[in-house]
C-alpha cells in the first residue's frame, strides 16, 4: 500500500513509527471494509449460536452472543425473524445456526483478488491520510472499485449452478 502512494514499504509492523501506526488503525476498518461488500465464500463459516442470560428488553424473547471474528451475516438458519444489534442476533426462536463472513486470522485465507482490494483501499486511505496528492486518492479509490467488482464476479463464478435447475423443476 505505501509503494502505491510513493512511500517506503513498511518491512515489519511492530515498530513505532508513524507510518507503523497508520497501518495499525486503519488496516482493521479497510479488511472489515472489502469483506462486507460481498459474501465472500473464503471468508464464510458457520456456527450455531449460544443464547446469552438477559433476554431483549422488549421485541425478542432470545439474544445470542455473535461470533467474535463476526463481520457480516450471511444467512440466518432456524428463523426468519431476527434482527442483528450491536454484537447479538435477537430472534424468538431457539437452535440458531448462522452462516457469516469472517475476519481472517491471517491474510493467506483470503484469496489473492480480496487481499489485492484491501491494498488498494489501505492505499487508497493512506494517500488521503498522508499525503495531499486528492488524485492519487481518487485513482486508488477507482481501481479498488474495479478491482472489487472483479473479484466479486470471481467468487460468483464458483456458486452452484444447479440450486436454479432444481427451483426450476420443482415449480414446473
Amino acid at each position: 500500500a505505501f509503494n502505491l502512494i510513493g512511500e517506503t514499504a513498511l518491512q515489519d509492523f511492530t515498530g513505532t513509527s508513524e507510518s507503523t501506526q497508520n497501518i495499525t488503525i486503519q488496516l482493521p476498518s479497510v479488511v472489515q471494509s472489502v469483506l462486507s461488500q460481498h459474501t465472500f465464500r473464503c471468508a464464510r463459516k458457520r456456527t450455531s449460536l449460544a443464547a446469552v442470560l438477559d433476554a431483549p428488553a422488549y421485541g425478542y424473547r432470545y439474544a445470542y452472543q455473535l461470533p467474535s471474528d463476526y463481520c457480516r451475516i450471511v444467512e440466518v438458519n432456524g428463523t426468519e425473524d431476527f434482527s442483528i444489534e450491536g454484537d447479538k442476533l435477537l430472534s424468538n426462536d431457539t437452535g440458531i445456526f448462522i452462516t457469516y463472513i469472517a475476519l481472517p486470522e491471517t491474510p493467506q485465507t483470503l484469496t489473492p483478488a480480496i487481499q489485492e482490494c484491501i491494498v488498494y483501499l489501505l492505499a487508497h486511505t493512506l494517500a488521503r491520510t498522508t499525503t495531499t496528492n486528492d488524485n492519487l486518492a481518487v485513482i486508488l479509490y477507482q481501481q479498488y472499485t474495479a478491482l472489487l467488482a472483479q473479484a466479486i464476479k470471481h467468487d460468483d463464478e464458483g456458486k452452484r449452478q444447479d440450486m436454479y435447475e432444481e427451483w426450476w423443476t420443482e415449480n414446473r
